[in-house]
C-alpha cells in the first residue's frame, strides 16, 4: 500500500473519531436526565459536581478539532478508544429507559474508558495543547464515568434504595475499585482529582441523608488525595501528566 493511501486511510479514521466525539457530546447535551419517580439515590453527588461535564465537553470539542488538524494523533495508543468513550457516553443517555441495555452499555463503556485512560496515561505530554486535547479529557472522562457507573448500577439494581448498610457496603466496593484503578490502571493526576471531586460531591449530598455513605466517600477522597501528594513528591513535573 502506498504512503498516500495510508495517509488517506489515516485521515478517514481520524474524521470518524472526530464524528464519534461530536455525536457523543451532542447526545449528552440534549439528553433527558430526569430522575425516575421514587427514592433518590443515596450515592449520587451534589448537583454542583455535575459541572465537571463543562470542561470535559469543552476539551472534547478541542480533541475533535485536533483530530482533524493533526493526523499524527492516530499514532498515540488510546486515541481511538477515547473517541469511542465519548460516543458511548452519549449513547448511555439514549438507553436509560431499558435497564438491561443501560447496564450493558455502561459496563462496556467503563472497560473502554479505563482502557483508553490506561493507554494514554503512558503517553508523555510535551505541551499544554496535548494536555488539553488528550490528557485532560482522557483522565476526567475516565474518572467521572468510573463513579457514574457505580451510581447507575446502584440505581438500576435498587441498591441505593435499601438499608443504609447495604448501600454503604456497595459504595465501599465502588470506592475501593476507584482507588485501585487510580493506582494501577489510570495512574494519572487528572483521573484522581476527578474522582476526588465526585467523592466530595457525594459527601456534600449524603452527609445528612446517608451518613455511612458519606463517611466511605470521605475516606476514599482522603486516600486519593494522599496518592496525589505522593505523586507530586515522587515526580515534581506531575502537573504536566495526565
Amino acid at each position: 500500500m502506498s504512503e498516500a493511501s495510508v495517509s488517506s486511510s489515516s485521515k478517514t479514521w481520524l474524521r470518524v473519531d472526530a464524528l464519534l466525539v461530536l455525536v457523543g457530546i451532542t447526545s449528552g447535551l440534549i439528553g433527558n436526565y430526569d430522575s425516575p419517580a421514587g427514592p433518590v439515590s443515596k450515592i449520587i453527588p451534589a448537583t454542583y459536581a455535575f459541572a465537571i461535564w463543562v470542561p470535559i465537553y469543552a476539551s472534547g470539542f478541542y480533541f475533535a478539532w485536533r483530530l482533524l488538524r493533526r493526523p499524527n494523533l492516530e499514532s498515540l495508543a488510546g486515541v481511538n478508544l477515547l473517541a469511542v468513550s465519548f460516543f458511548m457516553s452519549g449513547l448511555w443517555v439514549r438507553v436509560q429507559t431499558n435497564s438491561s441495555l443501560e447496564l450493558l452499555v455502561v459496563g462496556i463503556n467503563l472497560v473502554v474508558v479505563l482502557t483508553q485512560g490506561h493507554l494514554l496515561s503512558k503517553t508523555p505530554v510535551t505541551n499544554r495543547k496535548d494536555f488539553l486535547a488528550l490528557s485532560f479529557p482522557s483522565g476526567a472522562l475516565a474518572g467521572w464515568l468510573t463513579l457514574a457507573t457505580a451510581v447507575t448500577f446502584s440505581d438500576v439494581l435498587k441498591i441505593s434504595f435499601k438499608a443504609d448498610e447495604s448501600v454503604a457496603i456497595f459504595t465501599a466496593f465502588a470506592v475501593g475499585f476507584a482507588v485501585c484503578a487510580s493506582q494501577w490502571i489510570v495512574p494519572s493526576l487528572t483521573f484522581r482529582v476527578t474522582l476526588i471531586w465526585g467523592l466530595v460531591g457525594i459527601v456534600v449530598a449524603q452527609h445528612s441523608q446517608a451518613s455511612q455513605v458519606a463517611v466511605v466517600a470521605a475516606v476514599g477522597a482522603a486516600l486519593l488525595l494522599g496518592l496525589v501528594v505522593l505523586m507530586r513528591i515522587r515526580d515534581p513535573q506531575v502537573s504536566t501528566a495526565v
